[in-house]
């Protein structure tokens, strides 16, 4: 049947009316896509199984049956897919897309090969513009992608939970991606590059490919490997096929082809590759044997056939290939030809698209100048012929005898549609695009417009002549229609204009009819996208150019539109009204450019534009009434408002409504306590005097009211029948029996949603914030079991534990109302997904679906499902007569077993019109009329249902609510006197459990039971809380409010005694000091009085407009002090009830009053900080002095002379609102931070000691103690609450809850000052962090190359050189001296009888004390700063733990037996890692930051997971331990993960709960000053002892101080276990002080192990077996066996170390540093001869004459001095030889002649002194250059120095006369004694590009003088071949020094070259090898 209209557009207008806006009924499906792509990406191709295989096009992947001749379509990309990898069991395939630019992110997906199902989602980071390439693991656990970032990266995923395993930067673009079988090896390839990546924890460590000598560096574009995954296979750009094992190529394949091999793949038969010329070759595995070759040139017919994609089945004995012209072939082995099976357009853009009037053909023309004629039936390619010209546009005539396109370039070409080969007519009238084309009806005339903004009428059957031109547009022409008798066109152009012609044989006129005369016209077609059918396809804020085409079907009344955002959109026909609702499809990847039904109407044709790829939809239509509003997001505002709901005031208010996180301001100045509810004050104010804490506590008793106005459903029953709700900041347990309450005090800010866990015993409540947590407790013990941050922003509006309890599901606050999915105990996120636009009111999980959720809200019902890390919904359908409405509860029907024939599965919904909707397989099958107003609340049972609206209504219903049971009122004024019954009261939340529990919206809990209503739980509803004041005689309180009422309080009985409802909302009220009259102050001005007995009114003062602030009695009740917004007070007569005086003279608003005792003064403060008084009773001002003050009755004024203290840091005045004073003995304050502190009266000291409390979520409005000071009420202001505070007095213990959430503020360090402490605390390590450290961990073994260093050219610097020396091309790192100790703790352990373990410099140290040897874990980029350690008896499971400076902060996980890594833990620290610790079964590791907020961080570091960090502290953290959890702490439901942490006045347990860590600030005990500790150790019996700074000791059980000890003189660094107690290492400062004492745990002293004479500062310590290892802040390590001390190591202590010379003849070498020691090595011992100690000035240089029997040394103030040096090496201080100081700044270089006969002497001047040894007579000076000399060499013969300095000078002087020498032919026959310089004609290839002059420090030529040897700024040894005559040389690096290498020098026989860190203090051995 042809698509022709029949209707016109008036008569439709008055069948449908204007209101045609639902989407339609009708749906599409995919049935077949067209082409492939292969012009942008490679490698995309596979074979699934038999006769399937699996590739893309656009957006969709594809599983095309070749044989069955069916596809399926994957379509979930929103754009263009890049990569496709398939997974080893060939069922998962997963495809990266680029980056969608609405999302902002790329995004891969794993899908089921055989439904198309999606399995898992990744989503990428915002800077991921896509994903290039994809690879699975061989076991198929991880994914690896490459991503298209900034600098390109690498990333490996757990695909299956859609989480980041490891990111790494790759440099380079990424070119293709495959895993080996060799410990899951990844493989990348890219430009000039092929990487070898391995997975260590969370961290990806590389290596480069080693190309050798033979083989070009070149760009790699695809690999492949072997069967046994041993070696890789990797096509080169230039057509060579390299073979790499190992990351080494040992074969090559040269000239495989003739240019870049583009693609490979490899099976157990051999390996095929694809090339850009055309062929594809087959290779045998173990020959490299070319086994066949195919030339595809010949079989598709044009020369420029690139095989992009190949894959080989064995089993099929089949080839599958992909070109770049969009083709696929199939190559059968056994046949000689290929087969073509997929054909598309090539590169451009497809734009043209026409189908066949009569038959099941369409065509299309595209940029690549192809038209293409298909069968859609046959899904096949009828003809194709190619042009010379770009083809925009096409179109069949309606006879279909031809073809018209129209092309880029403005020609017209008009073919046989029969043969399009056979071109009838062309033309070029027209320089710009032909963008439309259209044949009348009947074909008389074809109408062609184009970008010059006319349309030309050729006559068809005149030989297409031209008629006329159609003109008048003042744009580009995008669309055409003609009518039905071909006499009228219509058009519209770029510009949004719609346009008619009349057309004729003759003529073309432009005419302008009538808007009723355009909808009499009857159109032949509707593809225009302006006119009155149509204005509903358009939504808001779109412009013309969005929708690109539309086609419409009159026979199903549908539209399709193709837009920019590559989309299709089903509408139906007509549609008047704009932002109608439609059906969207998604495939495409680019603009949709064309829409086309075919003729019968049955199927949809699309075209991409940038794709290029055509996709074939049918069109399914369904009777069935139902609407989809799956797509119903339209955003058009609709004008008429004839189907709009009622609006319901509450749910606008609700929907409307943001949260903002409560006052916080810069807590670094103050405290951290918003996000650890234990914190220390710590102020650097050196004005601060001292204060007390008070010795009273506060304990929170009992809290007034509930959070009802803005949540619902967050009320519920325990398994005990506890009621669990929530107010303020509060998780809030009652006991209605007792009427107790328990409270969870860990939020910061407004707990907005709570849930309870299946089985009642938990709880989870989500705040505001930020980043809001979620945190999960326990109801029994209150306790911590999780918490979850740092996903949700601004606030948790909902929640949902899933039906086993283990998933909790969560909505956020932020705009797109994100959903996430945690596994609660672990923390781990497992899904993410943007919710809705709209805001969402509820959630819930899926109780008949596993895995599966509901969403409502705002106009919306969603069902989602699980897919690895994300979701995917799909909307509930509505009946077609039913309007949207929103929704806001859920129910589910309670599960039945399946044997049961009347159960059904169905889901109730709760919508805003009263009604609730009742769902099945996601189609709302019933509509229940219900409630008047809002239905709020939704629960079901096991035979009945309740539901709770606005209307006051709680409604019992049959199973299915079909029926009512029973309707209950809720009548508020029946419960009590003067209760508002305006209005029956909103119900917010409902439980059942026996009894129905109702929660309301005036936050009120009630009871229902089978006869009665009990109000349990009352409270303010909404609006600030200000107003409270005591009643003097008994045990009641007023509190007025903001909601108009003023409400009496009962303490005694903790019950609402009173209810008034007031005219207007009020801030204070009062007391008479009789207790007869309440007064209370409105925000209108109005004064009331009432009876307090009866709250009858008593009367009304009205002198004021504006708010009143304050009211007060005078003591003797005689009058009434009222103070105003009007910055006056007011003093009433109670006996006159008339106002008596003013007190006038403030300058803002009066905030606080207070009467004295005589009742005579008065005192006010103001918001301008001003204190003032007043006489009574005319209000005169008075000035009274600080002496003369009188005695007041209260005290309420915050600012006095004695209150000063309590202005904490950065507090403004209007910060602390509230201060009440006790007996004069205890202030209490409220403030806008949400606290209560607690302070000694008075309070003289600026920012006093106190005692804060949390659990109000707003500004603290109000405190008040009770008349005897027992009890302290305080008000929040916007969380309405009314908390009651039980002051515990001294000797009575407060509950264990009240004691971890009291925050004691202090404000200094009272445990003493150590200057060693704080030069620790001060170091700064980031200017010790490399900027850009060439050593970066991804490049760690990177040489130039790899063979070996060779020469380049013959020397022109001659060197005096050696024939008999050891010959060498490399280095082994053999023995390091040195320990680091100044700076490091805890870092030296014994593993056994024979081996320790420790650090130094940037290398883990394990060394057999037996022998003397050590080997090395040189894994790390920077300084080791911390060592942990799993001990084990077999040494080779011991497991070591070492973390370092840096920006990455990266700890290193290692083996000892091969120093190995296991696992490189990196993103939580910053600047390095000061601390760390195993837990004890060794499965996380605890770390700590260096970093300002000094991060705390739990790893599982054999996955090398991040489990939780947190900011810990912003003073500095010493010490972590993993302790086993207290027994009061542990909890079966979540795995127990405990730490302790210690610095700076800082003492913290921490429990690891989900993802994020929860601390309890522990206590020294309340006469135990703040004291800042420095070493934990915990023993087996639980006790934990800390080591101090005062030299005490602390032990501690169960978390609670036991006892405390001083031990030690000076601070205890060290802690460790010892068979008879505990070993502590401290610092002495006199010689008798014990620096190493053994002692009980209990912390008496046993023995004094060791004092400072034995040894000074101990650092660390540990214990094996009888023996004792102690390591010394000056770098020493000592075995204390026996009472005997053995060093087995040393180095040098803090300071640099730059001095270095080795002896001329023997194994000796000495080193000086800025330690002011000189010390001298015994190198074939590993051993110190002596050490030359204490000097009186640091050590700058050294050298040694050529006998070795004088050392000179060169000191940092200037002087230099000669040593005797013993024959054994021995240095002493009397053995100075003599002495000089000429200069006063350092002596950088001191070098000897070769004749021993002088010496030069260099400082940081422009000179070099010569001097005449023995008795330093100056003999020269040489001058003339600038800058500072850095190196200096003597000629052989004595008589020439040269010398470098900074600004890249070579200098040679003659010495006999201090000359310059010029002449380069002198020069050149000069003979140099030794090469240290490094800027020279032999040196140019030691520099790298962009290095400085300061970056190369010394060189050292080898004695035999063919190598050369440097010593860099970037801690490497670099090793070239001499003499490095050419930039950048090839050269060998060597790691392990993490500072400056200052010094190298090779020993005189070449088998050990010396050389010395700088900041590392160390000196690294280096073993000279010959490597092949």
């Amino acid at each position: 049947m042809k698509n022709t209209n029949s209707t016109p557009v008036s008569q439709l207008y008055a069948q449908l009316g204007p209101y045609n806006q639902n989407s339609p009924d009708c749906d599409l499906s995919f049935d077949w896509s067209y082409g492939y792509k292969g012009n942008e990406t490679r490698n995309n191709l596979y074979f699934l199984s038999t006769d399937r295989i699996v590739y893309f096009v656009a957006a969709v992947g594809i599983i095309h049956d070749i044989k069955k001749q069916i596809k399926q379509a994957f379509i979930h990309h929103t754009d263009d897919i890049l990569s496709l990898a398939l997974h080893p069991n060939k069922r998962f395939v997963a495809t990266g897309q680029k980056k969608d630019l609405k999302t902002k992110q790329a995004e891969i997906a794993i899908w089921n090969s055989e439904d198309c199902q999606v399995q898992s989602v990744i989503k990428g980071n915002t800077d991921n513009s896509g994903f290039c390439a994809l690879a699975f693991s061989p076991d198929a656990k991880i994914l690896a992608s490459a991503n298209l970032t900034f600098k390109n990266s690498v990333s490996i995923w757990n695909w299956v939970d859609g989480v980041l395993l490891s990111e790494s930067l790759a440099g380079d673009r990424i070119l293709d991606l495959t895993f080996t079988n060799v410990n899951d090896m990844l493989v990348s390839c890219g430009v000039r590059n092929i990487k070898f990546w391995t997975l260590r924890g969370n961290t990806l460590t590389v290596k480069p490919g080693q190309f050798g000598k033979e083989n070009v560096l070149q760009s790699i574009f695809s690999i492949a490997l072997s069967p046994d995954g041993i070696h890789t296979y990797a096509g080169t750009s230039n057509g060579d096929i390299y073979v790499f094992k190992d990351c080494k190529i040992i074969f090559s394949i040269r000239k495989s082809h003739e240019s870049i091999v583009l693609s490979i793949s490899s099976n157990s038969n051999g390996f095929i590759s694809g090339s850009k010329d055309g062929t594809i070759k087959m290779w045998e595995h173990s020959t490299f044997n070319c086994l066949r070759v195919f030339d595809l040139k010949s079989f598709f017919g044009y020369p420029e056939v690139q095989v992009r994609s190949v894959s080989w089945d064995p089993h099929l004995n089949r080839i599958i290939g992909g070109t770049r012209k969009s083709e696929i072939f199939q190559i059968d082995l056994e046949s000689p030809l290929p087969n073509l099976i997929e054909k598309g357009h090539g590169e451009g853009e497809l734009w043209g698209l026409s189908v066949h009037p009569l038959d099941t053909y369409f065509a299309t023309g595209s940029d690549d100048g192809l038209l293409m004629v298909w069968n859609w039936c046959d899904k096949s390619l009828v003809q194709c012929q190619q042009f010379p010209h770009k083809i925009r546009s096409v179109s069949y005539s309606n006879g279909a005898q031809y073809l018209a396109c129209g092309t880029l370039d403005g020609s017209i070409l008009v073919v046989l549609s029969e043969d399009i080969s056979d071109e009838k007519f062309r033309v070029h009238h027209r320089k710009e695009c032909i963008q439309t084309i259209k044949f009348s009806p009947n074909d008389v005339f074809l109408a062609v417009g184009s970008n010059d903004n006319f349309i030309d009428i050729y006559a068809v059957q005149n030989e297409f002549a031209i008629i006329g031109t159609c003109k008048g547009a003042s744009s580009f022409i995008t669309h055409l229609d003609w009518n039905s008798d071909s006499s009228i066109l219509q058009t519209n152009s770029g510009a949004r204009e719609r346009l008619f012609y009349e057309v004729t044989s003759e003529s073309v006129q432009r005419i302008v009819p009538k808007s009723a005369e355009i909808n009499d016209i009857l159109w032949f077609s509707c593809n225009t996208l302006l006119g009155e059918e149509v204005s509903g396809i358009w939504q808001k804020y779109q412009v013309l150019n969005d929708i690109n085409n539309i086609d419409t079907n009159f026979r199903n009344m549908l539209i399709a539109t193709g837009d920019d955002d590559s989309k299709i959109h089903l509408y139906n026909y007509p549609v008047f009204k704009k932002g109608a609702k439609a059906k969207t499809f998604i495939g495409h990847a680019s603009h949709v450019t064309n829409v086309k039904f075919s003729h019968d109407q049955s199927v949809l044709i699309t075209i991409g534009g940038g794709d290029h790829t055509i996709l074939q939809w049918k069109l399914i239509c369904s009777e069935d009434p139902i609407l989809s509003v799956q797509d119903s997001d339209a955003e058009f505002t609709r004008t008429d408002t004839s189907d709009l709901e009622a609006v319901d005031s509450d749910l606008e208010n609700e929907k409307s409504k943001t949260y903002k996180p409560r006052k916080v301001r810069d807590y670094k100045k103050y405290t951290s306590v918003k996000n650890q509810k234990s914190a220390t004050l710590l102020i650097d104010d050196q004005n601060i005097g001292k204060s007390d804490t008070p010795s009273e506590s506060l304990q929170l008793d009992y809290v007034h009211g509930y959070r009802g106005y803005d949540c619902r459903d967050n009320l519920f029953y325990s398994a005990k029948g506890e009621i669990i709700y929530h107010l303020a900041a509060l998780g809030i347990v009652y006991d209605k029996n007792e009427k107790k309450q328990r409270f969870y005090t860990k939020h910061t800010d407004d707990i907005l949603c709570l849930d309870v866990h299946p089985e009642r015993l938990i709880v989870a409540t989500g705040q505001i914030g930020a980043k809001p947590p979620i945190h999960i407790w326990e109801i029994e013990s209150m306790q911590t079991l999780s918490i979850l941050q740092g996903s949700h922003t601004r606030g948790i509006s909902a929640m949902d534990f899933s039906c086993d309890g283990q998933m909790l599901a969560s909505i956020g606050l932020d705009d797109d109302h994100t959903i996430l999915v945690h596994d609660w105990k672990s923390g781990q996120l497992h899904a993410s997904v943007v919710g809705h636009k709209d805001k969402i009111f509820m959630i819930r999980w899926n109780v008949f679906e596993k895995g599966q959720l509901v969403t409502v809200g705002v106009k919306h019902i969603k069902f989602w499902t699980r897919i690895g890390a994300t979701m995917k919904n799909t909307r509930g359908t509505l009946p077609k007569d039913k309007r949207n409405t929103t929704f806001l509860s859920i129910a589910f029907s309670q599960d039945k077993p399946p044997s049961d024939e009347d159960s059904k599965q169905l889901l109730f919904t709760g919508g805003s019109d009263g009604n609730i909707y009742i769902w099945e397989n996601r189609q709302c099958i019933r509509i229940q009329p219900a409630h008047e107003g809002p239905i709020y609340s939704l629960i079901s049972m096991a035979d009945a249902c309740l539901s709770g609206g606005k209307d006051g209504k709680v409604i019992f219903w049959n199973e299915n609510m079909s029926s009512v049971i029973r309707e209950l009122l809720i009548d508020q004024s029946s419960f009590m006197a003067g209760h508002p019954s305006k209005n029956l009261p909103c119900i917010r939340s409902i439980d059942f459990q026996g009894n129905i529990l109702v929660g309301t919206k005036e936050n009120e809990i009630i009871e229902i039971t089978r006869s009665t209503m009990v109000v349990l739980v009352r409270g303010h509803s909404q609006g600030e809380l200000w107003g409270l004041a005591h009643d003097p005689i008994t045990t009641t309180f007023a509190t007025i409010s903001d909601d108009c009422t003023l409400r009496i309080w009962n303490m005694d009985m903790q019950e609402m005694m009173f209810i008034k409802e007031l005219p207007c909302g009020g801030r204070c009220v009062s007391y008479s000091n009789n207790g007869k009259y309440i007064v209370v102050g409105l925000l209108n001005g109005r004064i009331l009085f009432f009876n307090s007995e009866t709250m009858e009114s008593k009367g009304e003062l009205s002198n004021r407009n504006n708010e009143i602030t304050v009211l007060k009695f005078s003591p003797d009740d005689r009058y009434l002090a009222a103070a105003s917004k009007d910055r006056e007070v007011d003093i009433y007569s109670t006996t006159k009830e008339c106002r008596v005086g003013i007190g006038r003279g403030s300058s803002a608003t009066i905030v606080h009053l207070d009467w004295d005792i005589s009742s005579k003064i008065i005192r006010i403060n103001t918001m301008a900080r001003e204190v003032l008084y007043f006489e009574a009773p005319k209000g005169k001002r008075v000035f009274i002095s600080k002496d003369n003050l009188p005695e007041w009755k209260t005290y309420t004024c915050t600012m006095s002379d004695d209150t000063k203290g309590i202005w904490y840091e950065g507090a403004d005045i209007t910060d602390v609102n509230s201060l009440d004073c006790h007996s004069r003995k205890l202030i209490a304050t409220g403030d806008d931070l949400g606290f209560v502190r607690l302070y000694n009266y008075p309070s003289f000291v600026n920012k006093a000691k106190h005692k804060s409390y949390v659990g109000h979520s707003a500004h603290v409005t109000n405190v008040r103690f009770t008349n005897n000071g027992s009890f302290l009420v305080s008000l929040g202001g916007n969380d309405t609450s009314i908390m009651i505070w039980k002051v515990v007095h001294p000797g009575r213990k407060p509950d264990l809850i009240s004691i971890r959430n009291e925050m004691q503020f202090s404000t200094e360090d009272e445990g003493g000052y150590d200057s060693y402490v704080d030069w620790e605390v001060k170091i700064d390590y980031e200017q010790k962090t490399y900027a850009n450290p060439m050593r970066d961990i991804h490049d760690k073994k990177k040489v130039m190359c790899v063979e070996g260093i060779k020469s380049l050219a013959k020397s022109t610097t001659k060197v005096l050189t050696k024939d008999h020396t050891k010959d060498f091309n490399s280095l082994e790192l053999e023995y390091v001296f040195g320990f680091r100790g100044f700076d490091c703790r805890s870092n030296l352990k014994i593993l056994n009888e024979a081996h320790i373990i420790f650090n130094a410099a940037a290398v883990g140290i394990v060394m057999n004390i037996h022998s003397n040897t050590q080997w090395f874990y040189d894994q790390h980029n920077d300084d080791i700063l911390s060592l942990a350690v799993i001990k084990n008896q077999d040494l080779s499971e011991t497991i070591v733990a070492t973390g370092q400076i840096g920006k990455d902060g990266a700890i290193h996980v290692w083996r000892i037996y091969d120093a190995d890594p296991i696992s490189i833990l990196t993103g939580a620290h910053s600047k390095g890692v000061c601390s760390l610790s195993f837990s004890h079964e060794g499965n996380f590791l605890a770390s700590v930051g260096i970093e300002d907020s000094h991060t705390v961080a739990i790893w599982s570091w054999k996955e090398g997971t991040l489990i939780s960090k947190v900011d810990a502290s912003h003073y500095r953290i010493f010490h972590i331990l993993c302790i086993r959890t207290p027994k009061d702490r542990l909890n079966a439901q979540i795995e127990n993960l405990s730490l302790i942490t210690c610095g700076i006045s800082h003492i913290k347990y921490w429990s690891v709960t989900g993802s994020k860590m929860v601390s309890e600030r522990l206590s020294l005990g309340s006469d135990t000053p703040c004291e800042t500790l420095l070493s934990i150790l915990e023993i087996t019996d639980g006790r934990i002892i800390f080591g101090g700074l005062s030299g005490c000791i602390y032990i501690y059980k169960d978390l609670l101080i036991i006892n405390s000890v001083k031990l030690h003189n000076g601070p205890i660094w060290s802690l460790c276990i010892h068979s008879d107690g505990i070993l502590s290492g401290s610092r002495g400062s006199s010689d008798d002080d014990d620096v190493l004492k053994l002692s009980s745990v209990e912390g008496l002293l046993v023995q004094n192990v060791a004092n400072k004479k034995d040894f000074s500062d101990v650092r660390a310590i540990d214990y094996y077996d009888g023996v004792i290892v102690v390591g010394t802040s000056d770098s020493m390590i000592i075995q204390v066996k026996g009472g005997v001390n053995t060093v087995i190591n040393q180095g040098h202590g803090y300071g640099e170390l730059w001095g270095l010379t080795v002896h001329p003849n023997k194994m000796i070498a000495i080193t000086a540093s800025h330690d002011s020691c000189i010390i001298s090595w015994d190198l074939a011992q590993k051993k110190v001869i002596s050490n030359l100690d204490s000097l009186p000035h640091p050590v700058q240089s050294l050298d040694m004459n050529q006998n070795g029997s004088l050392v000179a040394a060169g000191f940092c103030n200037g002087q230099f001095t000669l040593f005797k040096l013993e024959e054994n090496g021995v240095l002493k201080k009397e053995s100075a030889v003599i002495k000089r100081r000429d200069h006063s700044t350092p002596i950088n270089i001191i070098k000897f002649s070769p004749d021993g006969s002088k010496i030069a002497v260099v400082c940081t001047k422009n000179f070099v002194d010569i001097y005449k040894v023995p008795h330093l007579v100056k003999h020269a000076t040489c001058r003339g250059f600038k800058g500072v000399v850095s190196n200096l060499d003597w000629s052989h013969e004595s008589e020439f120095i040269q010398i470098n300095t900074l600004q890249y000078q070579r200098l040679i002087y003659q010495i006999s006369n201090a000359n310059l020498i010029v002449d380069d032919e002198m020069i050149g026959k000069i003979l140099w004694s030794s090469l240290t310089c490094v800027n020279g004609p032999d040196l140019i290839g030691i520099w790298s590009e962009n290095a400085e002059s300061g970056d190369i420090n010394n060189s050292a030529l080898s004695n035999r003088g063919n190598i050369l040897a440097t010593g860099d700024d970037y801690g490497l040894v670099k090793l070239f071949n001499f003499p490095v005559n050419m930039k950048n040389a090839s050269f060998l690096q060597f790691h392990g020094h993490s500072a400056h290498v200052t010094n190298l020098k090779f020993t005189s026989d070449d088998r050990y070259l010396v050389t010395t860190g700088g900041d590392d203090s160390c000196v690294f051995l280096w073993k000279t090898v010959r490597k092949d």
